[in-house]
């Protein structure tokens, strides 16, 4: 039986059209943050990139399919987006622009969009993409457990050429951009080249820059340069080797000794040890992850309004961004943190009110409300091993009874899909600029898998796709947001940033608002 794989969205930042970023190997200390022409200290911005060798890097999580209709998990989406690419993405300066298209035609009423795909766009197999292999995927993903929903507007698609891709939708389609340049719509061979799907997802064929090369499960994996790839002299690399390294403090004493070059989401408590170190450095990016806490809707104690309410404001949300985050972070608002497209600035994370907080608990009890239950987080996360003490406390302080139980992201995972759970933790991020992925996501996995009734914000989320005024669309996704915070099924807690530590020896590694590493224009210096 296939289940339903979870899939946790959700970026953030401090402006809403905060910049990309450039990260580029430089002397330990310096921190490379700030607008998309912002480089790390020491970067010589004019040295050509140098050609060949082995990137080895590593994530905390395994990665279990590369099928980009399938791949769910940050590990799995920083694979992926190597080797397969959609028809639009993020460049370099944060924009949304066409990828493999070049020219991009609408209707007046913004219905229909006539796409010219660019010429010499070719698969990893030396076989030219066409539009037949563009409606092959757009087909593939309107039949999807996971995308439907998003693509739910397209009535037609068509190809009167091997060139031209013609999408019709019911409703005007200002997101339809943004919508497929989702990692989900990277575009794969008609009929997976005679693959099935189980091996297409372990053997991936796309137009990126790499393409996959030995894959040892839960151990490691290759990836090797496309010989094919349309941007001639990329990528830099002839391969990147990414291991999987559960321990994130492993993770860093492989980085400083030079066993690792590359390390996702290293442990906030050995940020300052990365950038005390000569070689090393630690490049802190857009606020990337919404941290949340999710209540089981089916549990009678959490349909209590006031049992919500209180969760939400015992929390010691600033409490948690000094002694987790070491101050790099901030409490988090909004379900749609700042660098995505209409994110709600308005919508403040509340103050700790431990008395009100004990109030409506003590309210509670006496309407018959047990407050006792477990709080399951992943060992993997980082921030929630040590958050979780902290909410613990929070949560203690005010009346409930909290038993903290950690478990292995798939058990964790499962348990969210199936309802097994009383409130967990959880982590959000968007692989695209506007909440377009974000609300897709919560309505499709019923409510952001609390089993709440999303009639609400599937008739919000329609208008917005459909909504051709930019202003009216923003006030729809405004109302999207107040509704998720007034529920309070879904608790915002802090917004954390995109993560990466790196040796000296890289250079021009890409890390833009969605989190994603764009590697074709990375390198290794000596």
């Amino acid at each position: 039986m296939n289940r339903v794989r979870f899939r946790w969205r959700v970026g953030a930042a401090a402006t809403l059209l905060i910049g990309a970023f450039v990260l580029v190997g430089c002397g330990g200390g310096g921190s490379s943050s700030g607008g998309s022409d912002t480089a790390g200290a020491g970067t010589e911005e004019s040295a050509a990139p140098e050609s060949g060798g082995t990137l080895t890097m590593a994530q905390g999580e395994e990665v279990t399919t590369l099928d980009p209709q399938l791949a769910i998990l940050p590990a799995e989406l920083n694979v992926v987006s190597q080797i397969s690419e959609p028809l639009w993405r993020e460049n370099t300066d944060g924009k949304l622009v066409p990828w493999l298209v070049e020219k991009v035609k609408t209707s007046q009423d913004e219905k229909v969009y006539t796409l010219t795909l660019k010429k010499g766009i070719r698969f990893s197999t030396g076989q030219e993409m066409t539009s037949a292999d563009v409606l092959f995927t757009l087909e593939a993903a309107r039949k999807s457990d996971y995308w439907e929903s998003l693509l739910a507007g397209i009535t037609k698609l068509e190809a009167p050429n091997p060139q031209t891709v013609v999408i019709a939708n019911k409703e005007p389609a200002a997101e339809l951009p943004t919508i497929l340049s989702q990692w989900s719509f990277g575009i794969e061979p008609k009929n997976l080249s005679g693959k099935s799907t189980k091996e297409f997802a372990s053997d991936p064929i796309g137009t990126g820059p790499f393409k996959l090369g030995p894959w040892k499960r839960g151990e490691s994996l290759t990836l090797e340069k496309n010989p094919y790839y349309w941007q001639q002299g990329k990528p830099y690399l002839d391969k990147i080797e990414i291991k999987t390294v559960t321990d994130p403090n492993s993770r860093v004493s492989q980085l400083q000794g030079g066993q690792l070059e590359l390390i996702y989401s290293p442990p906030w408590t050995q940020v300052e040890a990365i950038e005390a170190s000569p070689e090393t450095d630690f490049g802190e990016f857009p606020l990337g992850f919404l941290k949340v806490l999710q209540m089981n809707g089916q549990n009678p104690l959490f349909q209590n309004k006031k049992i919500r309410e209180a969760v939400n404001i015992s929390l010691d949300r600033e409490g948690m961004v000094n002694a987790v985050l070491h101050g790099k972070g901030e409490p988090a608002g909004s379900f749609v943190p700042p660098p995505i497209e209409f994110h709600d600035p308005s919508l403040k994370a509340p103050e700790q009110d431990v008395e009100k907080a004990k109030e409506l608990v003590a309210e509670a009890v006496k309407e018959g409300a047990n407050p006792g239950f477990t709080l399951s987080l992943p060992n993997e996360d980082d921030f929630w091993v040590n958050g979780a003490q902290i909410v613990q406390q929070n949560l203690e302080e005010v009346g409930f009874k909290v038993k903290i139980s950690k478990l292995d992201t798939s058990t964790w995972f499962e348990n969210l899909e199936t309802g097994k759970y009383d409130l967990a933790t959880g982590f959000i991020y968007s692989a695209v600029p506007t909440p377009t992925e974000i609300f897709g996501g919560y309505n499709a996995f019923e409510g952001q898998f609390t089993k709440t009734d999303t009639t609400e914000t599937e008739k919000l989320f329609s208008e917005a796709l459909a909504e051709p005024d930019k202003a009216k669309r923003q006030q729809l996704y405004y109302e999207l947001q107040e509704f998720v915070n007034n529920e309070q099924y879904v608790i915002n807690v802090v917004y954390e940033p995109f993560a990466w530590a790196f040796r000296n020896s890289v250079q021009g590694l890409y890390v833009g608002n969605v989190g994603i590493p764009w590697l074709e224009d990375a390198s290794l210096s000596e």
